[in-house]
């Protein structure tokens, strides 16, 4: 169970806009957001970069930060989150990368990167399951992340 719903009312609530950037996830964020009615109030947009020259054109991310820690890591999914909230001018940015699979050592491995205008947080995550699971798991706990975070206060008003 998604909570979009909850989420989009938080940030209308709130005052608070929100724009993705996703890899790992391709759109399946976004999906979530433009499933629940009147989320156009707050949601802005989305870029899917799914390779690293997509991440270091349209989103910004440094080559820097992509040769020394790779694309998928809490440096670039910080990057990406923040550059997103830049690209789209919004309060909030949320940000998926990792390795859906199915091949690979790190098949699971996914960071979830969350912007606003007082901090920049990185979330990692070990998922143990098919590529379709992953993507898909990924999405929910972005959104469930977001969620807790603008809940507790710990990520507050971003212009």
């Amino acid at each position: 169970m998604s909570c979009a719903k909850p989420l989009v009312a938080l940030l209308q609530e709130r005052g608070l806009s929100l724009s993705l950037a996703e890899s790992l996830t391709g759109g399946l964020v976004a999906d979530e957001i433009v499933k629940v009615p009147g989320a156009s109030k707050m949601f802005s947009g989305s870029a899917v970069c799914y390779q690293e020259s997509a991440k270091a054109r349209v989103l910004k991310v440094k080559k820097s930060t992509l040769k020394k820690h790779g694309a998928v890591s809490a440096a670039c999914a910080k990057e990406m989150a923040l550059n997103a909230r830049k690209l789209f001018q919004t309060d909030i940015a949320l940000s998926t990368t990792g390795y859906a699979g199915p091949d690979g050592k790190d098949v699971g491995l996914c960071y979830i990167g969350v912007a606003a205008q007082d901090k920049t947080l990185a979330f990692k995550l070990r998922l143990q399951a098919n590529r379709q699971y992953v993507r898909k798991f990924c999405a929910l706990i972005a959104l469930h992340i977001l969620y807790q975070q603008l809940n507790r206060k710990d990520i507050e008003h971003g212009s």
